[in-house]
């Protein structure tokens, strides 16, 4: 499909769209210099600050890429400015469970999560300043409740820390007068009770698939037995995945793949933001990842889906076409834009 077919606004929004994804894509592949190409998409001077926000803010950065780029040496302060960014204010397990449940999920490295802890430490305290830790002091309970949460929630650990040892282990390096016994018994009892919440631990499929769109769709086959059912699709070479919802858990376990090989994508239904994946007289190539194995679904030529609004049919559109291999479309017929019926501005919102 060319460009001259989008209109210039919707253009430019995809091929910022296409900016952004290539930075996150260059994040999440730990090319050189990514950093530097997703402050210069998105405008922002290289400071620490604005690196601690892209890691809050930008869609589609992997958690455990945000943690290892975090933990090295160089980016301490941008480490730090990521924690500032988060209401770290109360109780000493209360904010880390908020500072760990973000975008950033700890490496596995204990040197890395040892800096990250270091980091957080430094910000809890200058966030409350009226606590009895001090900097030391609090990076070492840090430290320790990452190990204990660990120890209290890795299934392969054969044998359970208990309240008593790890009482015993804190009491080797902090003092009463810092934290006393009913406190670090507390922090036991709610952290065995509820382990730690990774937001940011993200399986690799999207992180490495450098999709051209995602979002919802509705889908339907063109079947009396098929119904309209909502799934988060992820279009990434030439191939239509299409998932549960868009949740970390489900991220990595797609439930079928949509080939774009020899098919046409026509809009067929404005009013209703429908979209037509039509084979013609060949079957897509269609699969359904079952519980043992993938299965080839047969017989299947024509796949409807809805988009959610009339932006989204636009650019699902476009993006279809431009993935579409060997397409049998004859661009002199194909469906565009009618000069009757243009997008407004309002309509992008």
């Amino acid at each position: 499909m060319g460009d001259e077919i989008v209109p210039a606004f919707l253009s430019q929004e995809m091929q910022m769209e296409e900016r952004i994804q290539e930075a996150v894509y260059s994040f999440n592949t730990k090319r050189k210099n990514s950093i530097q190409l997703l402050l210069q998409v998105f405008e922002m001077e290289n400071t620490p600050d604005s690196i601690g926000t892209l890691m809050h803010n930008v869609t589609g950065l992997g958690g455990k890429q945000i943690g290892d780029f975090l933990s090295r040496n160089e980016n301490t302060e941008a480490l730090k400015c990521y924690f500032r960014k988060m209401d770290l204010h109360g109780p000493f397990l209360t904010a880390m469970r908020t500072a760990l449940s973000g975008s950033m999920h700890l490496p596995v490295e204990s040197e890395q999560i040892d800096r990250i802890m270091s980091g957080f430490s430094q910000v809890y305290l200058e966030m409350n300043p009226e606590s009895t830790l001090n900097t030391d002091s609090a990076h070492i309970l840090a430290f320790a409740i990452i190990m204990l949460n660990t120890d209290l929630h890795n299934p392969s650990v054969p044998r359970r820390m208990t309240a008593p040892d790890f009482i015993r282990n804190i009491r080797g390096a902090l003092p009463p007068s810092v934290i006393t016994d009913p406190q670090l018994l507390a922090v036991y009892q709610d952290l065995k009770s509820r382990a730690f919440n990774f937001n940011g631990e993200q399986t690799t499929f999207l992180e490495l698939a450098a999709p051209r769109r995602s979002g919802f769709l509705s889908k339907k086959q063109d079947s009396w037995t098929s119904f309209w059912t909502n799934h988060f699709f992820v279009l990434a070479n030439s191939c239509l995945y299409y998932f549960k919802d868009n949740t970390p858990s489900c991220q990595d376990s797609p439930l079928g793949m949509i080939q774009l090989v020899a098919v046409e994508i026509t809009i067929i239904d404005e009013e209703k933001n429908r979209i037509l994946i039509d084979g013609g007289r060949n079957e897509i190539q269609y699969v359904k990842f079952m519980k043992r194995r993938p299965e080839i679904i047969k017989g299947v030529s024509r796949i409807f889906l809805e988009a959610p609004n009339r932006s989204s049919l636009q650019k699902w559109f476009y993006r279809l076409r431009q993935s579409v291999v060997c397409s049998n479309f004859n661009d002199n017929t194909s469906v565009r834009m009618s000069s009757t019926s243009p997008i407004n501005q309002s309509d992008m919102s």
